[in-house]
């Protein structure tokens, strides 16, 4: 066997369910191999269930902006469908989300409900632009927020830092650069793209990403403020960029489970907490993004039976 067709094996083999779901049970034996079970159970315990109450109104609200940026861009491109549609391709891309790699599975799930409403390669591009103004916006986030983050980690740390960042400016630019060299392959007016992706000419989009982003650090915090972990708020609050950059990087597990822990305990060990505080705090959140995710499963019995 070839060199080239033992990496495309190895490739297909982790890109399948059962690689990603073997990352994922890897990644999270190796967290908890590093910490109390006990002790992280005995935290979850003490989860206050009025505050995951709170976590789940957060994600409706988030799963509606989500939405609504989502058409703000569709619609520059002339991608006409009610709000509505919009929203439900929200939000049973993250219900597939929690079956597999969420940012891949929620994009091919958006994609296929909003098909009729568009072609191919408007459709496509809208989710791409859509995904970059989140993407630069954090990115935004992370470069104002790296001196304080240099100052708050230990320098071998702050040189991993700077590298994510990087690699966030990377990722946005990348997405920005193919969206521009294929608006002609695509069939869309260059203009429109330039517009899109021009905070001067179409602030709406990225005003909604900055309160997206924003949402989603409030309920890491959320996830902390229910375990009693009050004395960490503003650390916890400004280093959650970083874990949010980094799972976009790292789309390599089901639904972030594993990889989300591991990240977790690189960056939110500097705010102070235990290694086992820190894996509660990721199990609360992702555990609560699955309870916001399931109920979109009842959308399925009332799609036509080719949209399932």
């Amino acid at each position: 066997m070839s060199s080239q067709a033992l990496r495309t094996g190895i490739a297909s083999v982790i890109m399948s369910p059962a690689g990603r779901s073997a990352v994922a049970a890897a990644l999270l034996a190796l967290v908890l191999s590093l910490v109390d079970a006990r002790s992280v159970w005995s935290h979850l315990e003490r989860f206050d269930a009025a505050v995951g109450l709170a976590m789940v109104g957060v994600n409706a609200i988030l799963f509606a902006l989500f939405a609504a940026r989502w058409r703000a861009v569709a619609g520059a491109l002339g991608i006409d469908a009610p709000y509505v549609r919009f929203f439900r391709a929200t939000w049973l891309g993250a219900f597939f989300g929690q079956l597999g790699p969420a940012l891949i599975l929620n994009e091919i799930t958006r994609f296929r409900l909003l098909q009729p409403y568009a072609g191919t390669w408007p459709l496509a591009a809208s989710q791409l632009l859509d995904r970059a103004s989140g993407q630069v916006v954090l990115a935004g986030m992370i470069v104002l927020l790296t001196p304080y983050y240099l100052g708050l980690f230990n320098a071998d740390l702050g040189a991993r830092l700077v590298l994510t960042t990087g690699l966030l400016i990377v990722l946005g630019g990348s997405l920005l650069v193919v969206a521009h060299r294929f608006r002609r392959f695509i069939r869309i007016e260059p203009g429109a793209v330039r517009a899109i992706l021009n905070p001067l000419a179409s602030p709406g989009h990225y005003a909604c990403s900055l309160v997206i982003q924003l949402l989603l650090m409030t309920n890491l915090w959320l996830a902390a403020r229910g375990l009693g972990l009050v004395g960490h708020g503003i650390e916890l609050y400004l280093v959650a960029p970083l874990i949010l950059g980094s799972l976009t990087l790292l789309p390599v597990s089901v639904a972030d489970w594993g990889s989300r822990e591991a990240v977790a305990l690189l960056f939110f060990s500097a705010t102070g907490l235990s290694a086992e505080q820190i894996v509660a705090i990721s199990v609360i959140y992702g555990a609560i993004n699955l309870v916001s995710a399931l109920p979109a499963a009842l959308l399925l019995q009332s799609a036509p039976r080719h949209a399932r």
